[in-house]
């Protein structure tokens, strides 16, 4: 697994005036993962070996290699001013924003393991224009008012570089987006800030999936209405926050382990609901600790889906895949002059990963897998220490007691990354 990773940015403020400034970032980033993994031997993938069942490798090297490059502008005007009898902030933006995947497949074997056929040479990018503005009303020094709007444009592309323009090989598809969106805030007490609001948002298919075979396959973007209420507040050591929301989606994109042509699918009107809730108290000898968990009773699709002879394939209710019930976090963490050290528990429930709920984990005759993946917890341990304003060094232990677990079944049965370790420096000038 060779990997690399490039970035660059430009920020530029400006200070209009005391009531306006535009700060504008433009940025580029490119990176390259390239995957070489042995295949088995066909119809044997396993052996025996002294008593142990091992991987049958073949001669065969298969490379999945990928290349990602993104570049783009974001600029935005912040102004104050007292329209409308009150005071105001108000917010204008836009965003330019280009990215291309190169996405190639290599067939390659022992004796030559980085070169091959090339099976697969795909181009896929994608171009974004987006333009929003929001107006925050501040009726008094307890109530402001935000309403605000995005409209966004976006195109996407594939081509098949192995296949001569004159057969066809470029597929395009576009759509515009326009999303409205509302959110209030009343300062109940000075410990009790209440807040809510309810906005649309919606997420593009994938390229792979919305020109899949070089054709637009007519995939509607996710679209939802998302609601929240709640209530935050923090005092010199106590922090708090707690938040009922709402998910309604019209379209979910959701991952598709038994579909054999597409790895996510449209899977129309789901319904996600639940809470929110975070805490943190600074201690003062030098430690902290913080913990959150979110917490999701529903996570379902809304009404009965039918196969095309008019059997029953998904049942109203039926759990969104990779949807776990609880996600959790606490983390112990200890300052003292330079020295900065956390120890944090990670914590996710089980999730089912085809749309029927399947519990036992099993291999499909197309070779996916699907069941449900069970819990699992983690633990992390950070350090870093100054040694001076500029330069620091950092380590850190990811998965401490080297839990086994199985992460995802998207593409097989991929397991969690095994207890690591990282060690670093940082300068800033």
């Amino acid at each position: 697994f060779l990997t690399e990773r490039n970035s660059f940015d430009i920020n530029h403020e400006w200070h209009i005036n005391a009531d306006a400034a535009l700060n504008t970032l433009l940025y580029w980033s490119e990176m390259s993962r390239d995957y070489w993994r042995f295949g088995t031997v066909g119809g044997a993938p396993t052996k025996v070996v002294n008593g142990l069942t091992q991987w049958n490798f073949s001669d065969s090297v298969n490379g999945n290699n990928r290349a990602f490059e993104r570049h783009g502008l974001d600029s935005r005007l912040n102004l104050r001013h007292d329209s409308f009898g009150m005071r105001n902030e108000t917010e204008f933006g836009i965003r330019v924003m280009e990215e291309e995947m190169i996405d190639q497949t290599i067939r390659a074997n022992r004796a030559t393991p980085r070169t091959g056929t090339l099976a697969k040479d795909v181009v896929d990018s994608a171009t974004s224009y987006a333009f929003f503005a929001q107006n925050r009303f501040i009726v008094d020094d307890r109530l402001a008012i935000t309403p605000g709007v995005r409209v966004e444009h976006y195109e996407q592309t594939r081509v098949d570089r192995r296949k001569p323009e004159s057969e066809g090989n470029r597929a395009e598809t576009s759509n515009t987006e326009v999303m409205p969106g509302l959110g209030v805030t009343f300062q109940a007490a000075p410990m009790a800030q209440l807040y809510g609001g309810v906005y649309k948002a919606f997420g593009p298919a994938l390229n792979g999936d919305a020109l899949d075979g070089l054709q637009d396959q007519q995939l509607e973007a996710e679209r939802s209405t998302n609601f929240e209420i709640g209530v935050r507040g923090a005092g010199e050591r106590l922090r708090y926050e707690l938040t009922a929301f709402r998910m309604d989606f019209d379209n979910q994109i959701i991952p598709a382990n038994s579909n054999t042509d597409f790895q996510r699918t449209n899977g129309g009107k789901t319904l996600h609901q639940g809470l929110e809730a975070a805490i943190g108290y600074d201690f003062a000898n030098g430690f902290s600790v913080d913990a959150n968990a979110t917490w999701i009773p529903d996570a379902e699709f809304v009404g009965n889906r039918y196969k095309a002879d008019g059997a029953l394939d998904i049942p109203d209710g039926n759990r969104v895949t990779y949807a776990p019930e609880w996600v959790a976090n606490l983390v112990l963490a200890y300052q003292s002059g330079p020295l900065r050290t956390a120890l944090s528990v990670n914590h996710v429930d089980e999730q089912f990963t085809d749309a029927a709920n399947t519990v036992a984990i099993a291999e499909n005759t197309s070779g996916f897998f699907t069941g449900r993946v069970d819990a699992y917890t983690t633990i992390d341990l950070t350090a870093s220490y100054a040694i001076n304003p500029q330069f620091s060094v950092f380590g850190a232990v990811k998965n401490l007691t080297d839990e086994h677990y199985v992460a995802s079944l998207r593409q097989g049965i991929y397991v969690g990354p095994e207890r690591a370790l990282e060690v670093g420096a940082r300068y800033s000038f």
